[in-house]
């Protein structure tokens, strides 16, 4: 006959697997915790005139090209640009299939590489962002602007 100290206590057990399972339920909780809205659906309203670079696009397109959803931005650079660097925006030349062409000609929208990706499929590449949604006419129009503008960096 078995004593009383060497019996099985099925309570303990019972405690120790509750709280093993509260345990792997809040770890899976902390893994799957959304990570808060998502820059790209930010909404932006681009002025008519006067827009700059670190004023207007560099919070524009870090959110909506550069971001976790993104594909240019500082560690992802599809096509080799980061488009969240005014300075590699302003020296990216485009690999297309009429050779390289130049990503922003300041003071030339319509002919502007950037502004045209942004419409339609332009020189065997798809419009801009791949994965959608595409952008709203004011954002498109923002950015037209601002390299017919010069593509000024900032307005000092």
């Amino acid at each position: 006959m078995k004593s009383n100290s060497q019996k099985f206590d099925f309570r303990k057990l019972q405690t120790l697997s509750f709280s093993g399972l509260i345990l792997i339920l809040l770890l899976i909780s902390f893994a799957c915790k959304d990570e808060g809205p998502n820059p790209a659906e930010q909404e932006f309203v681009l002025p008519e005139s006067n827009v700059t670079y670190s004023e207007h696009l560099e919070p524009f397109f870090l959110a909506k090209c550069g971001s976790r959803s993104g594909c240019h931005g500082p560690t992802d650079k599809a096509g080799g640009l980061d488009i969240t660097s005014y300075t590699a925006i302003r020296e990216h030349l485009v690999d297309s299939s009429v050779g390289d062409v130049i990503l922003v000609i300041p003071g030339d929208g319509e002919n502007s590489f950037l502004y045209n990706v942004l419409l339609k499929d332009f020189l065997d590449t798809p419009r801009m962002p791949l994965d959608g949604p595409y952008l709203n006419q004011n954002n498109v129009n923002g950015v037209k602007i601002w390299i017919e503008e010069g593509a000024l960096f900032s307005a000092d």
